[in-house]
């Protein structure tokens, strides 16, 4: 699983310029018009092994005076784009927060919020303005764990290397292994599991973040 293609880093390039003209375009009339409100815009990514994803996301700007309502709360898009305004609170807090919980690609997987990091990122309170952050949100990891043994005599066998994406892990004395590694939610991945005379043998599954996934194989 490979992430980071040059049309892939075109298109957030484009995204950050999409940004970045929607806040000029509507925080100068704003400013002109009413200097009390404030534009917040951005893009929020998923950090994992192979790199990072736009990833869709609720966003929201606290108020820092209450932990009622927020000031202002919107969704990114599939493309991690977001552009929200609101009122901002009074002068005295010079910095505001602004903060992302990840939330499924569709109907079927309706909430990653448990999957990822919060991302949080910090800008200056200023009235009429509008301001671009950027939000990093890093995935959970999901383990891989499991027995190798041999499919002739049914026991363990030590030193078989097992490789998940990135990361490698080596057969014990009891055939045991782990890997831990930030795989992207709900995607299809492979163990690949190599042993010394023997031909390569893989086994498919989907990552599951903050868990175990248990892999046992029988090498012929």
């Amino acid at each position: 699983m490979r992430s980071g293609s040059k049309g892939s880093i075109y298109r957030r390039l484009a995204l950050i310029v999409l940004a970045i003209a929607v806040v000029g375009l509507i925080a100068v009339p704003v400013a002109l018009a009413d200097n009390s409100f404030m534009i917040v815009a951005g893009l929020v990514h998923g950090h994992y092994y192979g790199g990072t994803r736009p990833l869709a996301a609720t966003v929201t700007v606290p108020d820092p005076s209450t932990t009622a309502a927020p000031l202002a709360t919107t969704q990114a898009s599939s493309d991690g784009l977001f552009v929200t305004f609101f009122t901002p609170p009074l002068p005295q807090y010079t910095d505001l927060t602004v903060s992302a919980t990840a939330f499924g690609p569709n109907s079927n997987v309706p909430d990653w919020s448990g999957l990822f990091s919060t991302g949080t990122a910090t800008f200056e309170n200023s009235p009429g303005q509008g301001v671009t952050v950027s939000l990093s949100m890093v995935v959970k990891n999901t383990t891989v764990s499991g027995v190798v043994k041999s499919a002739k005599t049914k026991k363990a066998v030590k030193g078989v290397k097992v490789t998940v994406g990135n990361k490698t892990a080596t057969t014990n004395a009891k055939g045991a292994y782990k890997i831990v590694i930030g795989l992207w939610p709900a995607t299809k991945y492979k163990a690949t599991f190599a042993w010394k005379g023997h031909k390569k043998a893989t086994t498919p599954f989907t990552s599951s973040p903050n868990k175990t996934v248990t892999i046992n194989k029988s090498l012929k």
